[in-house]
């Protein structure tokens, strides 16, 4: 509870310093002027983003030969979704998608590692997009250029998270880390619990490099968080066009997967304060006015607050029935009389 009251008292007050400073009026306007249509069309390409996730961590588990549908599991992400605007940040969102799910026949850690591996796949592709697209605007000469600023924080961000999702999946830097940990933490009545932690880390370690083993599967996940960041960015160049900025793909491609991943952070509930001055900040290293970087900004959380709560709506009344420990059970005894 005091995380979330500090959370919430820090995006708060960095939404206090973006509304003291950004002319309000200027940003009513632009929010006044948005051309419906469009903006319809960017709440679809968030809609789309939602199914291909969906579809996404289906392939992860296990595609045609998971213990799930992949109906059920597009039911389970559309709750999550919808579940997890209640939350601080989209960790909650991987939370409740375990728990919804977490009667699957191969057990919550199996469950778990498939959020990880999807995440990791995620933010690497973001990453990647991100350093494209910096490229191609450098490359092209088309007349964009970023700031300095903006292209080193691009650069370094994505660098960072690239070598941070090698990082996770080596063995050596987590048995590193794992005891580094035992050494300074496992002592006197600490140790059974830090030694329990540990476990489960291993087991969820071993079972994500497992899930990321398999060619095929990492190669069509790949394609798919491909997809789905390349839709992200079509929600936030729709709603600008909205404003009556075209600002091109390139320039949206540079800049709005690092914010994507910046909002990832759980420094703030929803990413309020954080995520409108980084809009503020990218966008305006393109020449944006803060005016309207924040009313696109404003315009993605009505995005995800229309997307999230009408599919969730639909999918608590619609859908297959999600695991039950029942369900479980059964394919146990399956397994054991084979």
């Amino acid at each position: 509870m005091m995380s979330f009251a500090l959370r919430l008292a820090f995006g708060l007050a960095v939404l206090g310093v973006v509304l003291y400073v950004v002319d309000i009026g200027d940003t009513m306007d632009v929010l006044r002027g948005f051309q419906l249509p469009l903006v319809l069309t960017a709440f679809a390409c968030l809609l789309v983003t939602r199914f291909l996730v969906g579809f996404k961590w289906w392939l992860l588990l296990g595609g045609p030969r998971a213990a799930v549908t992949y109906p059920t599991v597009q039911r389970a992400i559309l709750l999550a979704d919808y579940q997890g605007l209640l939350f601080p940040n989209t960790f909650a969102q991987d939370a409740l998608r375990l728990i919804l799910l977490r009667h699957h026949p191969r057990g919550i850690t199996y469950m778990a590692s498939t959020v990880l591996a999807d995440r990791i796949l995620n933010t690497m592709v973001a990453a990647s997009l991100a350093l494209l697209g910096v490229a191609a605007l450098w490359w092209l000469r088309a007349g964009i250029a970023l700031t300095p600023a903006v292209v080193y924080t691009v650069v370094i961000t994505a660098g960072l998270v690239l070598l941070a999702g090698i990082a996770i999946m080596s063995s050596r830097l987590f048995h590193l880390a794992a005891t580094t940990t035992r050494l300074t933490f496992a002592h006197g009545p600490l140790r059974p619990l830090v030694e329990r932690v540990l476990a489960k880390a291993a087991d969820l370690h071993d079972s994500t490099k497992a899930v990321l083993a398999d060619p095929p599967t990492v190669i069509q996940a790949i394609g798919v968080s491909l997809a789905v960041v390349l839709f992200r960015i079509g929600l936030v160049y729709f709603l600008f066009a909205a404003a009556g900025t075209w600002l091109g793909l390139l320039p949206v491609l540079a800049v709005y997967p690092i914010i994507m991943l910046i909002v990832l952070l759980p420094a703030s509930i929803l990413g309020i304060g954080v995520q409108d001055t980084a809009f503020i900040f990218f966008f305006g290293g393109l020449g944006v006015s803060a005016s309207l970087a924040l009313a696109v900004s404003l315009g993605v959380y009505a995005a995800i607050l229309v997307v999230g709560l009408a599919a969730g709506l639909i999918a608590a009344v619609v859908g297959p029935a999600l695991p039950t420990a029942a369900d479980a059970a059964a394919a146990g005894n399956r397994v054991l009389h084979r």
